[in-house]
């Protein structure tokens, strides 16, 4: 599944030699190994119903994963996807994986066996006043009051709170 470049003339023939090799490193041996089985596996179902395997529709990606949801964890069937889907840009097609029939019965698999996302409620302004107001009057409570603000005004999860990173601005203003 790694792209060949080749050389329109004798002047570029180093610069693609240097792209290959960058080309070659963009996925690891493990990622590389694990695309090759899921689509060879994809292939050989493919070929025992009678179905095209490239291009593949939305309706035999749906066939197949549903062949295979009990074998496999939703995790594993979206990484076949995935090897699909590379397989396809590849190739020069669309990816079938991301058709929104693909995309809802995958939602359905992880509602099925239990691993669709669950909503949470949102923190409402009243508890947010509860929490700012317990916060002791430290630099630490300023602190958190102020992480508890930004998270409340951006709408942002824990985990992008958690992700964000103080030093961002000062690396802006040294990029300028």
């Amino acid at each position: 599944m790694v792209t060949t470049l080749v050389p329109k003339n004798e002047n570029v023939v180093e610069l693609v030699s240097k792209a290959q090799a960058l080309l070659s490193l963009a996925k690891s041996p493990n990622t590389i190994r694990a695309y090759k089985s899921d689509w060879q596996n994809f292939q050989g179902w493919c070929g025992d119903h009678g179905l095209d395997s490239l291009p593949a529709s939305a309706e035999t990606i749906c066939l197949f994963l549903t062949a295979n949801v009990e074998r496999l964890k939703p995790a594993s069937l979206q990484r076949h996807l995935a090897s699909i889907g590379q397989a396809h840009q590849a190739a020069g097609h669309d990816s079938p994986s991301a058709h929104i029939l693909v995309r809802n019965l995958m939602a359905g698999i992880r509602r099925q066996r239990g691993v669709a996302q669950q909503g949470k409620s949102p923190i409402l302004i009243d508890d947010l006043r509860s929490m700012i107001l317990a916060l002791p009057a430290s630099s630490a409570g300023v602190r958190d009051k102020a992480i508890l603000l930004l998270g409340f005004a951006s709408a942002c999860r824990r985990g992008e709170i958690v992700a964000l990173n103080p030093y961002l601005p000062l690396q802006l203003i040294f990029l300028v």
